[in-house]
């Protein structure tokens, strides 16, 4: 047990590194008016004028109230991400030998994530409870599928715990729901074909994810999400239909966010694949077409697409081809790398797996609106599992090395640290001046706030509109006759 322990000793530091942040995030935006009366309606009446997110909504209803509850959640979700990509990815390449030095690549490589996620996931709790849930769900069901596609067997307490995941895991993400019910079928489809037999614990893995999907989706507001009657999400509108605005979503929401919000990491996994490419036999030219593919995306992010501004003119139709245009050439040249790349059958079946659930990932996104960056919060987690297992096969043993990741890790994680702890205390300092000023003047009608530093690694962290500033007054105890106003919010030029 001591020798285990030993073994990822490295988690400590990480584990604190989570617990600090998640000490030192503010609520914002939903996180505030879930801790007022609304959460607590919410909350007895079963959500049952919200959604079918039954234990994310909970989550957020408990941490708003408990802050002990808050933290330790935010940690054992942050924590058992990385433990299930580890636990993984040991399953393809084999017992780890050091997992201390490992366990910190894969946190590097988490911190490589990108603001507009990190600001509505880990920098907003309301998007952690649900989000990060859902996708660890997802990762041990994907981790057990494999498993059982493979070896055809679970032990006892794999099959259980993949039975409650597989029911509970489905009241967290719409999306997500219904991607463990797809990777459960194309695991028992893909068994049969390949042993002409059926496989009981995948049909047993398929009933418990369905009856958690039924109980999500028989919550009264989707049938009025797909009527048309609900204010936030919708199929369709009278500017636009169903057709209209899949077609508009698939060409210019998901090349923004399933390629070019991510492209840091596809910078990494690209150059990774390229070195694969060269060590294989397969012809010159063959070769040259694939380098094109991959660099394709990052070239044309950085030289044209950001320089440009290009994002802002994708109501343009030349701009918007361009950009999807680009976007699937790099997605398919990923593909094809890993196929004619010189990896083992193993490692490369899995990393093709891994990046052909992507498009079954995002596919439900494509119905409803509105979406955002923290809906492909999954598709960075797969990105990150691809460079990793990537990494882990090339591994370089050596002092340098393990130097270098260190260094890197403590660099990532002080700079977060550092910069939420400056957020935290203007946000002490903004609450206690309020407060102050309304002790002192009863009859203060004005008082002019600040906004928090790094406001674009939070969710809404000011709340612009009136009934924000009346939940943001009601969920702080200042008095609601005080108008608060915010300097203008200053827009990237």
């Amino acid at each position: 047990m001591l020798e285990r322990v030993l073994r990822y000793r490295i988690l400590i530091p990480i584990i604190i590194f989570y617990f600090v942040m998640s000490v030192l995030t503010p609520l914002t935006h939903d996180d505030l008016e879930w801790g007022t009366s609304y959460g607590t309606h919410m909350f007895q009446t079963f959500y049952e004028t919200l959604n079918g997110r039954y234990l994310g909504n909970t989550f957020e209803v408990i941490a708003t109230r408990v802050a002990l509850f808050r933290y330790l959640v935010y940690v054992v979700f942050a924590i058992g991400i990385m433990v299930v990509i580890q636990k993984s990815v040991d399953d393809i390449l084999g017992e780890d030998h050091h997992p201390n030095d490992h366990m910190l690549l894969l946190f590097v490589l988490i911190l490589l994530i990108p603001s507009t996620i990190y600001s509505q996931i880990y920098g907003w709790f309301a998007g952690f409870f649900n989000y990060v849930p859902a996708m660890f769900a997802s990762l041990l069901i994907l981790r057990y599928c494999i498993k059982l596609v493979q070896h055809g067997k679970l032990r006892w307490w794999e099959m259980l715990l993949m039975m409650v995941t597989a029911i509970l895991g489905q009241w967290f993400m719409e999306s997500m729901t219904l991607f463990n019910i797809a990777m459960i079928t194309i695991s028992a489809i893909v068994y049969y074909v390949k042993y002409r037999k059926h496989l009981k614990q995948l049909f047993i893995a398929f009933g418990s994810a369905f009856i958690g999907a039924i109980v999500m989706f028989t919550n009264p507001q989707y049938i009025k999400i797909f009527g048309g009657q609900s204010d936030y999400q919708k199929v369709s509108s009278e500017d636009q239909g169903l057709i209209s605005r899949m077609f508009h979503t698939l060409t210019t929401q998901f090349p923004e966010h399933i390629i070019y919000q991510s492209i840091l990491i596809l910078i990494l996994i690209a150059i990774l694949l390229g070195y694969q490419v060269y060590r294989s036999t397969i012809p010159f030219y063959v070769k040259g077409l694939l380098y094109l593919g991959l660099a394709s995306a990052p070239l044309y992010m950085l030289l044209i697409r950001l320089p440009l501004d290009l994002e802002l003119r994708l109501h343009e139709a030349q701009v918007a081809f361009i950009d999807f245009f680009i976007a699937i050439t790099f997605y398919i040249a990923l593909l094809l790398s890993v196929y004619y790349g010189a990896l083992p059958v193993r490692i490369k079946t899995y990393v093709m797996v891994l990046l052909l659930t992507i498009p079954i990932m995002v596919a439900p996104l494509l119905i409803v609106q509105p979406i955002g960056p923290r809906n492909f919060y999954a598709v960075f987690i797969i990105y990150v599992m691809v460079a990793f297992v990537l990494l882990r096969y090339l591994w370089l043993n050596g002092p340098s090395w393990q130097w270098l990741i260190r260094l890197f890790a403590v660099t990532f994680a002080t700079a977060y640290v550092v910069m939420f702890s400056i957020i935290s205390i203007a946000d002490h300092m903004r609450l206690a001046g309020i407060h102050r000023a309304a002790s002192e003047n009863p009859n203060l009608t004005t008082y002019h706030m600040q906004r928090l530093p790094f406001e674009e690694y939070m969710q809404r962290s000011t709340p612009e509109t009136e009934r924000r500033k009346a939940i943001f007054k009601d969920f702080y105890e200042i008095p609601q006759h005080i108008k608060i106003t915010f300097p203008p919010k200053q827009e990237r030029k």
